[in-house]
């Protein structure tokens, strides 16, 4: 059951405390005695969590966007434009856990969308291939 602890300090999925099966018995002493356990459980993490959350994530759509789009608006590369996205991004979000394997598929659509390609491609094996070359190249 997802509780928001691994949202608190941006910890990896790995290095949180996030829990299966709540323990009730830990919030005792930290809630007022007329909060029930499973109000904590639902509002604290919209409280605290989901704001930051949705923030941080707008602002990892918006800066990797932006980079790529301003490549694709002069013509360059797929390379070109993943070259601009770790620049604007990498010192903001290196540390995340998922960052470096998905970087290259999020900049390849923020790539695409930018030059008018509004609906996803299918991903097959004969793109990732493409786009690994790329991105190397």
């Amino acid at each position: 059951m997802f509780d928001g602890s691994s949202i608190a300090g941006w910890r990896g999925i790995n290095e949180s405390d996030m829990i299966m099966m709540p323990h009730d018995h830990t919030v005792v002493g930290v809630m007022p005695a007329s909060f029930k356990f499973w109000d904590a459980q639902v509002y604290l993490p919209l409280i605290y969590g989901v704001p930051a959350a949705i923030e941080n994530t707008r602002d990892f759509v918006d800066s990797t966007y932006r980079a790529a789009s301003r490549v694709a608006a002069r013509g360059g590369s797929l390379k070109e434009a993943w070259d601009a996205v770790r620049a604007a991004c990498d010192q903001k979000f290196k540390d995340y856990v998922i960052y470096e394997h998905c970087l290259p598929f999020n900049v390849a659509r923020a790539y695409d969308e930018a030059r008018g390609i509004d609906t996803p491609r299918v991903w097959t094996a004969d793109r990732d291939r493409q786009m690994w070359e790329a991105l190397q190249g």
